[in-house]
């Protein structure tokens, strides 16, 4: 009798740890799977805290997978079942998971507006809650220009962590933090961030952590002009699953890494009309913005230019922040459409005026520092040593 059919056979309990065993494995579709037939099984038995509980872990991952319209209807589920069997820890959980939802996909005043009705909950509030709360937070507040407050509230989702001591939710709140450090110019921060993350994520031996750390690790290094660093990061990632979203992030920087080393036949098993599809499917502009943005240089340097300004037109329409899709925004400077180029300027416009941003700056986006044309470490001189900051 295989794993499954035990599984299977067992108890709400047994399925319920089953799939978060799979999903700290990095397999989202099973996990999510089997998650929602714990729920189901909870609700047969009339155990609806633990339904809610449940349903609320399996929204984040189908959110993880880039399946967001599933996230957010198992999600609104749990809070139909709210209404009717109030928990207010719940109910906290409830808005920030569905803030988590609407800011993967950009929707930056919903997140706002979720988070809002979270905090308005009286009572104390479980720590893991409370660490999500402020991560959510941090990704809101940095696509809207407020990078400092991103890194206050990034930094405390880490302390939250530490105190919970669950490696896995610790590793990956260290990578986020990082990516905001990155982009605040604390560079040696964002450094020790990663490698604390990466010890952690080989030593627990973390595949859906793992997946993340390494990504976020390679398009660090893919930034500052480290490509060998980004390859060695690249391929520890592509080792490990995660569906759409991953699949996604090591495409746009196996991609980028050809289109640098101008190897376009390598470039080309990575520029695929059904991985576009998917990931604009998910609505993840974490995964629109950088995946657009490599694909859409590479049909231009093949000669593919209507295809290359159709692709870049329709992720415009579809992100809302500069930090992922700096690429993007930089080649739409010499769009021949003038609406293109003034919303492209103006999300670059917001990453620039933020005083704590040290990557954006009007200067990159006039002189398209990010192209081909440039040395690879092009994007670290636009950066500028001049604005990096204290831990």
């Amino acid at each position: 009798m295989g794993v499954a059919a035990i599984v299977e056979s067992g108890t709400a309990c047994l399925r319920e740890k089953f799939s978060r065993a799979l999903s700290v494995n990095g397999e989202l579709s099973e996990a999510c799977a089997w998650g929602t037939r714990a729920v189901e099984s909870y609700m047969r038995d009339g155990e609806y805290a633990p339904a809610i509980a449940l349903a609320l872990f399996v929204a984040r991952r189908y959110g993880d997978a880039g399946r967001q319209e599933e996230g957010v209807a198992i999600a609104q589920m749990a809070m139909a079942l709210l209404k009717e069997h109030d928990n207010p820890e719940l109910r906290y959980g409830a808005h920030v998971t569905i803030a988590v939802l609407e800011a993967q996909q950009g929707h930056r005043d919903a997140a706002l507006a979720q988070l809002v009705l979270a905090e308005s909950v009286a009572g104390e509030h479980a720590l893991e809650e409370r660490q999500l709360f402020y991560g959510v937070r941090a990704d809101v507040r940095a696509t809207a220009g407020q990078l400092a407050m991103a890194i206050e509230d990034s930094l405390e989702a880490v302390r939250l962590a530490r105190r919970i001591g669950n490696a896995e939710r610790l590793s990956i709140t260290l990578s986020n933090y990082a990516r905001f450090a990155f982009f605040g110019g604390r560079t040696d921060a964002a450094m020790a961030a990663y490698c604390e993350a990466i010890d952690l994520v080989e030593r627990e031996h973390l595949g859906r952590a793992a997946a993340i750390v390494t990504r976020a690790l390679a398009f660090v290094n893919l930034l500052t002009g480290d490509l060998e660093a980004a390859r060695r990061a690249l391929e520890r990632s592509l080792e490990i699953s995660g569906g759409v979203v991953a699949e996604t992030a090591a495409a746009s920087l196996g991609l980028r890494l050809a289109y640098l080393r101008d190897d376009d036949e390598q470039a080309a098993g990575y520029a695929t009309v059904d991985l576009i599809e998917r990931a604009f499917a998910s609505g993840q502009t974490d995964s629109i913005g950088p995946l657009a943005g490599s694909v859409a240089a590479y049909y231009d340097a093949t000669g593919k230019r209507d295809r290359a300004a159709a692709l870049r037109s329709r992720a415009l329409s579809q992100i809302r922040g500069a930090n992922v899709a700096l690429w993007l925004l930089d080649q739409l400077a010499t769009s021949s459409d003038a609406g293109e180029v003034v919303r492209a300027r103006a999300l670059f416009d917001r990453a620039a005026r933020d005083p704590d941003h040290a990557v954006a700056s009007p200067e990159t986006f006039e002189l398209q520092k990010f192209s081909r044309t440039m040395q690879p470490n092009a994007f670290r001189k636009s950066a500028g040593v001049g604005r990096r900051r204290k831990p």
